[in-house]
């Protein structure tokens, strides 16, 4: 294979699967709890190059064999948390997750804004049931009165103080080991390590918001746009140069 061909063509893949990480995480700028998602450009070894004049070595320097995009990991910076007024908004500040029962299992998630189902348990806006230490957390009050969440995460009703449920926060010991799912749940692994208590607080009528940044976002899309026409051009250039090699020696044979 020709080596500048596969060099440039290696960056093309890197620069596109680069850019379909930025564009997730773009279009996921508005969604509660979202962790962004990145991957580090590698290069493979680099070759040696001499040149060989009779039995005479010269040394020509190094020479680039293409690139690759390792392994994408979660980013877990904390999240703007902004005021809502919503008294199903809660969100972590500090570590932690919210666990979920879902019908592949328990999921974790940041995503705070709940809702309560015809049941009165608290759930997800997907049907998800928000669980504390005994199941399920019962969140619905008589005749409809207010929800007061504490930081601990007791769920009371506002108005006579009665206590309805209980929330849990979790968190795993490595959280590279999640598996992020659809609806921005993320399942724990055995990389992960087991589910265990978490120390964060809640925060009602307030909600985490995305970990994107639009503009720093737009920004890479912008270089990385640019770094994959740049091998583009490269690629090109070099089967013209190939091509018209190939038509000088079909003229001298």
């Amino acid at each position: 294979m020709i080596r500048g061909l596969y060099t440039g063509a290696s960056a093309m893949l890197v620069y596109a699967r680069r850019q379909d990480l930025l564009a997730n995480d773009l279009a996921n700028a508005q969604t509660p709890g979202y962790r962004t998602e990145d991957a580090p450009i590698r290069a493979f070894p680099e070759l040696f190059i001499h040149e060989e004049l009779g039995a005479t070595r010269s040394p020509r320097g190094m020479a680039g064999t293409g690139a690759y995009l390792d392994r994408s990991y979660l980013r877990w910076e904390p999240a703007p948390i902004r005021y809502t007024g919503r008294e199903l908004d809660l969100a972590i500040e500090g570590d932690g997750f919210f666990a979920v029962q879902t019908p592949a299992g328990v999921r974790l998630t940041r995503a705070g804004n709940f809702v309560i189902d015809a049941q009165g348990r608290l759930a997800t806006p997907d049907g998800y049931l928000v669980l504390g230490p005994e199941g399920p957390v019962q969140a619905g009050t008589a005749q409809g009165a207010a929800l007061a969440v504490t930081e601990q995460g007791e769920v009371l009703d506002a108005t006579t103080g009665a206590l309805l449920g209980r929330i849990g926060l979790v968190d795993v010991p490595d959280r590279q080991g999640l598996v992020r799912e659809g609806s921005n749940l993320f399942r724990p692994t055995a990389e992960s390590g087991p589910v265990v208590a978490a120390a964060g607080t809640i925060r009602q009528g307030m909600l985490e918001g995305s970990a994107t940044s639009v503009v720093e976002t737009m920004v890479q899309m912008i270089a990385g746009l640019r770094a994959y026409q740049a091998a583009q051009q490269a690629v090109r250039a070099e089967d013209e140069m190939t091509g018209s090699l190939i038509a000088q020696i079909g003229r001298v044979s």
